[in-house]
């Protein structure tokens, strides 16, 4: 099949057209330029040649010129410029790129808030002895959801001695021991166990800074050394034993 070359009349030598700011020599918006050569590349195709070269533009380009050079594109290349955006469009446009802006601005203080309180104390209620909140919980029934009071076991696999909280029925979630103290680490689990029998855990370290009838106040840590250098410290300021195992 064969391709016709562009049909577009090309502007003849000394003729001035109209520039359209995409390939404005300023890269402003658009100006008239004179065309000063004609030139013919036979290295490409005839279908892909282009024939101009343009001095730097007479004219700068301002809408209140949009007629006029309108018409003067219209004769040279067959075609008319794009027309200017109204004062409703440029609105609409403004509009809808402060709308971006509050949107993205929204988002990086949610999740700047998100972090401030991940590290903030953390209340968790207690009835009668029953925990019925905790940091990490996964509603499935592969899932095994625990706490414990953790200390430091060198001789253990993974360093650490767990006394485990009971488990709790209805909206009770855990049973808290009587052997927890102020300032003893803590350690959540929630443990999902895939259909291939792989373990995906994930954990929650604290530091218990109120152990009220009423409810637990722990001050989260990152991992669960962070736990046992908190809690030391904080047993050696105060001078509180731990209970810990």
């Amino acid at each position: 099949m064969k391709i016709k070359p562009y049909p577009t009349r090309l502007p003849q030598f000394g003729e001035h057209v109209y520039v359209p700011s995409s390939t404005h020599p300023r890269h402003v918006i658009g100006g008239m330029a004179t065309v000063t050569k004609m030139d013919d590349d036979q290295r490409i195709p005839q279908r892909h040649r282009r024939i101009a070269v343009l001095e730097v533009p007479e004219e700068v380009f301002v809408w209140g010129d949009l007629k006029y050079l309108q018409e003067s594109l219209w004769r040279s290349f067959g075609m008319t410029p794009a027309r200017p955006p109204t004062d409703a469009e440029r609105a609409e446009l403004k509009a809808e790129r402060d709308a971006v802006a509050s949107e993205a601005e929204e988002r990086v203080a949610a999740q700047a808030e998100a972090r401030r309180v991940r590290w903030l104390p953390h209340r968790f209620q207690v009835i009668n002895g029953g925990l019925l909140e905790m940091p990490i919980w996964r509603d499935h029934y592969r899932c095994r959801n625990w706490a414990a009071i953790i200390s430091l076991a060198p001789t253990l696999p993974g360093g650490i001695d767990r006394w485990w909280f009971n488990r709790g029925s209805g909206p009770v979630k855990l049973i808290v021991p009587n052997e927890l103290a102020v300032h003893d680490p803590i350690e959540f689990g929630a443990d999902y166990i895939r259909g291939s029998g792989y373990r995906d855990p994930e954990r929650w370290y604290g530091v218990i800074l109120e152990n009220e009838p009423t409810h637990l106040l722990v001050e989260p840590c990152k991992d669960a050394l962070h736990a046992f250098t908190l809690s030391a410290s904080r047993q050696q300021s105060k001078g509180v034993p731990s209970h810990a195992p």
